[in-house]
């Protein structure tokens, strides 16, 4: 009879520490998946964010191209006004004039192309900075998930010890290897 406890007590063991194992295995395994998610969401954004900072780019540039029309529209402008004041187009003052409107709308132009493009970098640092976070949190939990897993493994190697231990006790001593605290 001692000899069949004895063999419970050790498949209950071999239960508890298969138990722990799968356990531990599972929360690995979730661990590592979340950390791949986590990196391809990231590598989705990262590619929508260089969508999108494209799209910033040819706005501005659209812009920056409104900008220059509407300096050769006022030059334009300028021209036709001074020959219907019996002016020339060549004279001194309507060229200055031509040139500070020039000057004016191709700065224009450039600052609106600038700040188009200084926010499109901002969108693919930012995509960049989310991509390496990501990186850096999956590796992170890639390496817990192998600590989970070892723990695991230990975990259930020590109650198998424990089990095989308690039988032999058992089957040497007789009786329950677990103690009793019965008090009166």
């Amino acid at each position: 009879c001692g000899s069949m406890g004895a063999e419970m007590m050790i498949i209950g063991g071999i239960m508890s520490a298969a138990s722990t194992l799968v356990g531990a295995m599972g929360q690995a395994s979730a661990m590592s998946a979340q950390a791949e998610a986590d990196q391809k969401r990231a590598a989705i954004e990262a590619q929508w964010a260089t969508r999108k900072a494209n799209e910033e780019r040819g706005a501005g540039q659209a812009a920056a191209a409104q900008k220059i029309h509407e300096q050769k529209l006022a030059q334009s402008r300028l021209t036709a006004l001074a020959a219907d004041s019996g002016g020339s187009a060549t004279d001194p003052t309507v060229l200055k004039l031509m040139g500070d409107i020039e000057g004016e709308g191709k700065l224009n132009a450039g600052r609106t192309y600038a700040e188009a493009d200084q926010k499109a970098q901002g969108m693919e640092y930012q995509s960049a900075l989310n991509s390496w976070t990501a990186d850096a949190n999956a590796r992170i939990k890639k390496s817990a998930a192998k600590t989970t897993l070892i723990g695991g493994i230990l975990g259930a190697g020590g109650q198998l010890a424990g089990s095989i231990s308690n039988s032999r006790m058992s089957q040497r001593y007789g009786g329950s290897t677990t103690p009793s605290y019965r008090y009166g």
